[in-house]
C-alpha cells in the first residue's frame, strides 16, 4: 500500500475543486479595495463570494413588466366616458423581462390604436413598470402594480375626433 502524500493530495483537491480567478486592478483600486477587506476583516475569495452572491441577488429582484392593453370608451354628448379596460385582469398581454434592454425593445415595438366605431371607441396604452420582486409570469394575478411596481413609462393614444 502506497503511502499517503498530504501535499500531493492538496493539490489534487485544488486542481480538481477550485479554480484561480485573478484580474488587474489600478493601484489607487487595490488600496481601496485592501483598506476595505481589512475593515471588514474580509478575505479576497470572501469578498468575491459575497459580491456574486450580491450581484446574483441584485438581478434576480429586478425584472421589468410590458403591459399592453385596450380600453374602451362611450360618446356621451360631446365627451368620451371611459368604460375600462377592454381585456380586464387576465395579464394576457403582459411580459416579463429580466433586463431593461429587452423590455424597452419590446415596448417600443407595441404599436398604439386608436378606433372608433359609432359611439363607442377603443384605445390602447402601453406601460412599463420596474417590479420590486422577483415573479414570474405565472404570478402575475398576485402582482399588486401600485405596491410592486414602479412605472418607468407609459404612452397611451387617444386622438381628439371632434
Amino acid at each position: 500500500m502506497e503511502k499517503f502524500n498530504q501535499s500531493k493530495y492538496i493539490r489534487s483537491y485544488i486542481k480538481e475543486h477550485k479554480s484561480t480567478f485573478s484580474v488587474d486592478l489600478n493601484k489607487d483600486e487595490m488600496i481601496d479595495l485592501n483598506e476595505m477587506l481589512k475593515m471588514y476583516n474580509l478575505s479576497k475569495a470572501q469578498f468575491l463570494r459575497n459580491s456574486i452572491y450580491n450581484f446574483k441577488e441584485e438581478k434576480k429582484m429586478k425584472k421589468y413588466l410590458v403591459h399592453s392593453n385596450e380600453y374602451s370608451c362611450t360618446l356621451k354628448g360631446n365627451d368620451w366616458y371611459y368604460n375600462g379596460d377592454v381585456t380586464y385582469s387576465n395579464f394576457e398581454n403582459n411580459k416579463i423581462f429580466n433586463n431593461i434592454e429587452d423590455a424597452t425593445k419590446f415596448y417600443d415595438e407595441i404599436e398604439l390604436n386608436d378606433n372608433i366605431d359609432g359611439n363607442y371607441r377603443y384605445s390602447s396604452y402601453k406601460i412599463l413598470y420596474e417590479i420590486n420582486n422577483d415573479i414570474t409570469e405565472d404570478d402575475l394575478s398576485d402582482l399588486d402594480l401600485d405596491t410592486d411596481a414602479d412605472i418607468i413609462k407609459c404612452d397611451y393614444i387617444f386622438t381628439d375626433y371632434r
